[in-house]
């Protein structure tokens, strides 16, 4: 009787155990930046300033957080691997934004010289490509002025 309780337990034990992790990660709720607080507000020219002066303190004050930035749309591209993603204020050393994988196109406004309020999570800096954050949504845009 024994060996027959301890058989049973030990192929349900794992099943259950199991059951229960399935259901965890059916039911857990997506990370949607849509629906957090920014933990900061700033432009993108005094972050990357911030990081240029320290980004070890610096990423142990933004690293991982949703952040809210503006600036000025310097480049604009489509990549296979990443979706969309937004250059901010420096095409070289600018802020890259990959924009969140639900969004497809982007507002008719947002193009290169128009300004931008953008929210998502900075996820790290290099001193080659400068800052880059992901799950990036747009928050405002507003077209370039034109000129004369």
């Amino acid at each position: 009787m024994k060996s027959k309780t301890k058989t049973i337990f030990t192929v349900l034990l794992p099943l259950v155990i199991l059951g229960v992790i399935i259901v965890i990660y059916y039911l857990r709720q997506p990370n949607n930046v849509n629906s957090k607080k920014a933990d900061f507000k700033t432009s993108s020219m005094a972050l990357n300033k911030e990081f240029l002066v320290n980004d070890s303190i610096a990423n142990i004050k933004y690293g991982n957080k949703v952040i809210e930035v503006s600036g000025s749309v310097a480049n604009i591209k489509n990549s296979d691997m990443h979706g969309i993603i937004i250059t901010m204020d420096d095409a070289m050393m600018g802020m890259r934004c990959v924009m969140d994988t639900t969004i497809k196109t982007l507002p008719e406004e947002v193009k290169i010289g128009s300004s931008v309020r953008i929210k998502g999570v900075l996820i790290g800096f290099d001193p080659m490509i400068g800052l880059m954050m992901n799950q990036s949504i747009i928050l405002e845009s507003k077209a370039p002025a034109p000129s004369l």
